[in-house]
């Protein structure tokens, strides 16, 4: 753990046979953390191209039909209905360590639930209004209490939460910013969110989210950002997670790291594309030691190693990186042993 640290991502680079315009992408970030945890971000991304924001002076006239294959449908029928061209949404429970932890993949770590989003100004019905709506809209689609972030917990820090994709033109727009601090999160907020992704829970890397094991780790938080730019509208679900594998069931009082111990096994998406598997190493001698031999990119000052997982005749089996080396006295496959009851005189039967 000393020496080297790796971070594996599993990347999936998906394009719809029937639907061209639409764009899935799913990737797996898996880091150890130097206090001997590990972190993991899920994310699921899907690019509805050409796509625009919807006019808030034109929220008075019927909408257009709206035709989506990979795009949750539930989801972008809330943001058309409000005019919001841009909004972000995270629930977290636990507290993020930065002095062990480091900065995480996503910055909305705060306990509870936060929600911000850029709605266009302009039309009939007002900023606030819409920005009730929204919050009421998201509530019954996440199974949240985000109606009780009513006026007196809203905010408009527009320097504090600056648009991460772009905003239109055409008209201008406001910021609204409010958070829940005690709002818990649970199965009841996974189980909608999962809904809302092309495949479900039924394949792809979807599968890893177990209610009982992401629930069970030290921090865990969800993340919905919905942005805009010229390629279209860009809608990405997030997933983060702090494990400790020595705590998990799966691996106890071992002394490897289990990928299964902390998330479970995981398949393809059936009418999707091949995945791509990325190594991140920071010691060039262990490229040696892989196979099959992957592609060596640079990027960022990091090295990456590019394993094609498709172009392989065989099935991959569960990923299993060891954090530390295992001590030849310490077997973890061999059963325990119970120790024999006392004999008389105090002396204990070994078993040998």
């Amino acid at each position: 753990m000393k020496l080297w640290s790796l971070l594996l991502l599993l990347h999936a680079s998906y394009l719809c046979r029937a639907q061209l315009s639409e764009y899935f992408d799913e990737k797996l970030v898996i880091k150890p953390l130097k206090d001997g945890k590990v972190a993991a971000t899920l994310t699921f991304t899907t690019l509805l191209q050409n796509g625009t924001p919807r006019d808030p002076a034109l929220l008075h006239t019927q909408d257009e039909s709206q035709h989506y294959t990979l795009f949750p449908l539930a989801l972008g029928q809330v943001l058309r209905e409000y005019g919001v061209t841009e909004m972000h949404l995270s629930l977290n429970a636990g507290k993020w360590d930065y002095d062990a932890w480091g900065h995480p993949v996503e910055s909305g770590v705060g306990t509870g639930a936060e929600l911000w989003a850029w709605i266009g100004d302009g039309g009939l019905t007002s900023v606030d209004a819409r920005w009730q709506g929204l919050r009421n809209a998201l509530a019954g689609l996440f199974c949240s209490s985000l109606g009780s972030l009513d006026s007196l917990r809203t905010t408009s820090p527009a320097r504090v939460f600056p648009p991460q994709g772009s905003l239109p033109p055409t008209h201008t727009h406001q910021l609204r910013h409010a958070s829940h601090p005690s709002e818990n999160v649970c199965t009841e907020n996974l189980t909608p969110f999962i809904k809302l992704l092309p495949c479900k829970a039924s394949a792809g890397l979807a599968r890893l989210l177990n209610p009982h094991k992401l629930f069970d780790a030290n921090w865990h938080g969800l993340g919905v950002h919905v942005t805009w730019d010229e390629r279209g509208v860009r809608v990405e679900f997030s997933v983060q997670a702090v494990f400790d594998p020595l705590r998990s069931s799966y691996v106890k009082k071992q002394v490897l790291f289990a990928y299964d111990g902390c998330f479970g096994g995981w398949g393809f998406c059936s009418f999707f594309a091949p995945i791509l598997l990325f190594f991140l190493l920071f010691f060039l001698i262990l490229f040696l030691l892989l196979f099959p031999i992957p592609i060596l990119l640079f990027s960022q000052l990091e090295f990456y190693f590019v394993f094609q997982l498709h172009k392989t005749n065989t099935p991959t089996p569960p990923l299993k990186p060891a954090l530390h080396p295992p001590h030849p006295a310490l077997p973890h496959a061999l059963p325990r042993r119970r120790p024999r009851p006392a004999q008389r005189g105090g002396e204990v039967d070994d078993g040998g």
